[in-house]
């Protein structure tokens, strides 16, 4: 029988790896890959977009809290890649979709549902979701099986 600190067998440099690689797929998936879809679905024009960019660059508590979600989110994973016994890449990456599709892209439906979000919105930032989630086990599993 597992005992509570028994599931916390993880990998401190898996994690914090995984954690920049999470940031590096994001910053490069809502930049220079798709910023001008994004904007476009958020309805945003491109002078209110760079207050927004300007001001976040000046407090860089977006970024902070960024950092923070990806290594809250690693670090979760690598918990449960470890006490369900994955061993390679794949299965990391498998189990990391599984994750996404079951937490992530089922429960943000309701923002095309319910809040009237458009539904390219949606799919734009699942896919990112998506790839990094692979993107972020993938780098942990390297490192930590």
């Amino acid at each position: 029988m597992l005992e509570f600190g028994d599931w916390f067998h993880i990998s401190l440099p898996g994690v914090i790896l995984a954690t920049v690689v999470g940031q590096i797929v994001s910053i490069l998936w809502f930049g220079p890959l798709f910023s001008r879809q994004w904007l476009k679905y958020c309805r945003w024009n491109y002078e209110e977009a760079m207050e927004i960019i300007d001001k976040n660059h000046r407090e860089k508590r977006p970024l902070y809290f960024s950092f923070l979600e990806h290594f809250v989110n690693m670090l979760i994973m690598g918990v449960l890649i470890h006490n369900v016994n994955i061993t390679t890449v794949y299965g990391a990456m498998g189990f990391a979709a599984l994750m996404w599709f079951g937490f992530m892209a089922t429960v943000s439906i309701n923002e095309v549902l319910w809040h009237g979000e458009k539904f390219e919105f949606y799919v734009l930032n699942q896919a990112c979701y998506f790839v990094r989630s692979l993107a972020m086990a993938a780098s942990y599993a390297y490192v930590a099986l």
